[in-house]
């Protein structure tokens, strides 16, 4: 009979079968100690400072321990620090000076911090779209030029069909749909692209053949040169309208079933159109009549304000100041319906200018067109009231300056446009809660306001007259056209500014080897 303890059975089976069963099992779990002996444990790896920790005189308190002491347990934790640093360290110095010297080159040519293994088994261990910051990150304008460079790196030999490059303007705008019956609001998205140009720069171009991509890193700047003409400015309105400019690149790849599509990040520019004045500087005088826009209020029935204002500067370059004066007083909407001592207890206590953004769109439902306009408030500035005698007239002189993101432009399905609004507001002074609450009543007034993005000062008042016999100098010309009435689109090229195209092999001095190697080993 085979020995139990020299069984494969497991321990508790063995057990029981050296008591007899389960019949004893009382008695086997009487030959178990209670109290069983754990092992020691071994403190030689500890910090025990002999001269700190065995002494009998220590303190309790780490604030009570003397200089000496608290300096020498800083330099031991340093040491142990540096030990545990150093026998982390995978690659030293010495196995990387060793490991290329191997290969037959020079001594210390090879960087410590890389190792000599790949950082990646990725077949394409990059594909990116580098636009420089000052491109990226700077307005452009018709005949500006874009430039940039397509990064692709691959480990092993890899084939493809072409690399191509994308330039796409895109337009999007929502109308409401005004034939639906249902009390929800319900919205159609109109899309509209402005251009969508493509180039390859690698490859065929008629996908007939397949390249092969050699182990490395390939750069491929490439150029595009803006047309002279004017295309919406980049912006974006939830809800109502979007406008981008797009760039990135594709890598288009063989496959068994179909074709593998790798695509870089999107990047966006921002573009701008030249908007030239109309006329040259000039003041702008307005004198009105207003009426309360709450008819449900006592004010809006007796009085209304009459508004004096001038405006200096105009039109306006964004960025740039107007300078206003303004004057408003309070007169009865009907002469024989208000006394004079019932008048006088209604005055105009504030004042405000706001900039109003008008967005026109348009565009197909069910095949006809409907156009449809909205109103955003962008900017508001309070007019500080002038001290003078007289308290029935509100009496204001300042500036206010305009935003430097206001630009005009006129489109196929959209359009921008700014306008001023006056806002004053009329409380009854007389109430018995005056100093609880006011009873206010707001009247306001629209000015169309003309931003340019050219100075009015550069060109003569013989300009805006089409007075030159050359027609150089005439703003009718010299303005650029929109982009509907011209057929001009934008020019891609390879090349084109100083970066030249370039390869790296795929080793331990390519770029990307050397950055994913750092990454790898921060990680």
């Amino acid at each position: 009979m085979t020995n139990p303890e020299q069984s494969s059975w497991p321990k508790l089976f063995r057990r029981l079968s050296l008591t007899g069963g389960s019949d004893k099992k009382d008695k086997w779990r009487g030959t178990l100690s209670q109290d069983p002996q754990l092992p020691i444990r071994p403190t030689s790896h500890l910090y025990q400072p002999q001269d700190i920790w065995t002494d009998n005189n220590r303190q309790d308190t780490f604030t009570e321990m003397n200089t000496q002491d608290i300096s020498y347990l800083i330099e031991e934790q340093q040491r142990l620090f540096d030990e545990v640093k150093q026998n982390q360290h995978t690659v030293t110095r010495t196995d990387a000076y060793e490991h290329h010297g191997s290969t037959g080159s020079a001594k210390g040519s090879l960087k410590a911090d890389v190792d000599a293994k790949p950082p990646t088994t990725d077949r394409v261990a990059e594909f990116r779209l580098v636009i420089p910051d000052g491109v990226r990150n700077m307005t452009q304008h018709p005949g500006d030029r874009i430039v940039g460079s397509v990064v692709i790196t691959v480990t092993k030999p890899t084939k493809g069909q072409r690399i191509r490059l994308h330039f796409l303007g895109h337009q999007r705008v929502h109308l409401k749909d005004p034939t639906t019956q249902s009390p929800i609001p319900s919205f159609v998205v109109s899309e509209y692209k402005l251009f969508d140009k493509r180039l390859v720069i690698w490859g065929d171009k008629s996908l007939t053949s397949v390249d092969v991509l050699s182990p490395g890193t390939l750069t491929i700047p490439f150029s595009i040169k803006l047309p002279q003409v004017n295309y919406p400015s980049s912006m974006k309105r939830e809800s109502v309208c979007k406008v981008k400019y797009l760039v990135w690149a594709e890598f288009e790849r063989p496959g068994t079933f179909k074709d593998h599509v790798m695509r870089t990040h999107r990047e966006e520019i921002h573009i701008e159109p030249y908007v030239y004045p109309t006329r040259p500087y000039d003041s702008v005088h307005i004198a009105s009549v207003l009426s309360s826009r709450q008819e449900g209020s006592a004010a809006a029935h007796l009085v209304a304000v009459r508004m004096t204002a001038m405006l200096s500067s105009l039109p306006v370059v964004a960025g740039d100041c107007i300078s206003y004066r303004v004057e408003a007083s309070t007169v009865p909407q009907d002469p024989s319906k208000v006394h004079s001592a019932d008048l006088s207890k209604y005055v105009v206590k504030q004042a405000r200018i706001v900039i109003v953004e008008k967005l026109d769109v348009s565009g197909l439902i069910q095949g006809v067109e409907y156009p449809q306009h909205y109103r955003t408030d962008i900017f508001t500035t309070a007019m500080p009231p002038a001290l003078h005698k007289d308290n029935s007239t509100f009496i204001s002189n300042g500036e206010i300056r305009v935003p430097l993101d206001l630009c005009p432009f006129d489109g196929k399905q959209l359009s921008r446009r700014y306008e001023l609004r006056f806002e004053f507001d009329v409380v009854d002074s007389g109430s018995l809660l005056d100093k609880v609450i006011r009873q206010t009543s707001t009247y306001d007034h629209l000015v169309p306001l003309e931003v340019c993005t050219i100075s009015p000062n550069k060109f003569s008042r013989e300009a805006y007259q089409n007075a030159y016999a050359d027609e150089s100098l005439n703003i009718s010309n010299i303005a650029l056209p929109s982009h509907y009435s011209d057929p001009s689109e934008p020019r891609m090229r390879i090349g084109g500014w100083e970066l030249e195209r370039s390869f790296a092999k795929w080793d331990s001095s390519n770029p990307t080897w050397i950055a994913m190697a750092k990454k790898k080993g921060v990680q």
